[in-house]
């Protein structure tokens, strides 16, 4: 051009990349019906199905590989088909999971509104050496020189909790306990007292301090159902009845609901 310009240019430009771009186009052969047949197998296991049907339907009905074509395909529709059916149950899985963890959320959340709220009515000792926080129903003795039945709960700073069981014996003369037997409405338990703690001033008291498991766990159940519960302190020479009562069953009751109300809060899941 005599009177070049940028505008020319870019026009000259364009144009020659349009006329490359039919020339490139013109000059690439088209895959044979066996190469689409392969790329389709390829794609099929890579679960590409949508790719692996636009290449098999290039494939014309006079082809002599027409007819592995459609089946090809038909197995292709199927494949999707299960796809979509897989995909529509992961989504009702994912849907009643999801439900079902709104639930336990709202669940829990329910359960550890009681349990700060409920937790009120216990006295409550935290040892800050220890990191434990100790529970009691305020239907505990007040005093060790005593006669007691009761439990308490530990909860540790790391989330764990449990019970213990106090008995203890108080009265004027030494007993040196060696069991405590517990008889309720239909059942007689004995506790192994011969490591039991003493202490004395112008009376007597001794006393066993054990880990609830499973074995007083029921005793407990069984004495807070009962309509009366009688206690035998039973030493080497002489021995002490006592029944317990009623204030006395109700600290136990209190403090087995709100270990179980713990518990049920530590299970959601």
């Amino acid at each position: 051009s005599k009177k070049p310009s940028r505008l020319k240019l870019i026009g000259w430009w364009l144009i020659v990349n349009f006329i490359l771009l039919i020339l490139i186009g013109t000059t690439i052969p088209e895959p044979t019906s066996q190469e689409l047949v392969d790329s389709a197998k390829r794609k099929i296991e890579k679960e590409d199905y949508n790719s692996a049907l636009y290449d098999l339907n290039k494939i014309d009905n006079a082809d002599s590989l027409y007819a592995e074509a459609q089946s090809l395909i038909i197995k292709v529709d199927s494949l999707l088909t299960l796809q979509k059916d897989e995909i529509c149950i992961k989504d009702e899985m994912q849907s009643v999971v999801l439900q079902q963890k709104q639930q336990s959320d709202s669940l829990k959340e329910v359960l550890q509104e009681r349990v700060l709220r409920e937790v009120e009515k216990f006295d409550v000792v935290y040892d800050e050496f220890e990191g434990i926080t100790w529970l009691y129903s305020k239907m505990k003795p007040r005093y060790t020189n005593s006669l007691a039945f009761y439990t308490y709960i530990g909860l540790h700073d790391n989330g764990q909790f449990w019970r213990r069981l106090v008995v203890r014996y108080h009265g004027d003369d030494w007993l040196f306990l060696k069991s405590i037997i517990i008889k309720t409405d239909n059942n007689t338990y004995t506790l192994d007292a011969s490591n039991a703690k003493r202490d004395n001033n112008a009376d007597v008291w001794e006393w066993i301090d054990i880990l609830v498991k499973d074995a007083e766990d029921f005793i407990l159940y069984d004495v807070i159902h009962s309509k009366q519960t009688k206690i035998r302190f039973n030493g080497y020479q002489y021995h002490y009845d006592w029944s317990l009562p009623s204030n006395v069953i109700k600290g136990l009751e209190e403090i087995d609901d709100y270990y179980y109300l713990l518990d049920s809060v530590s299970k959601i899941k």
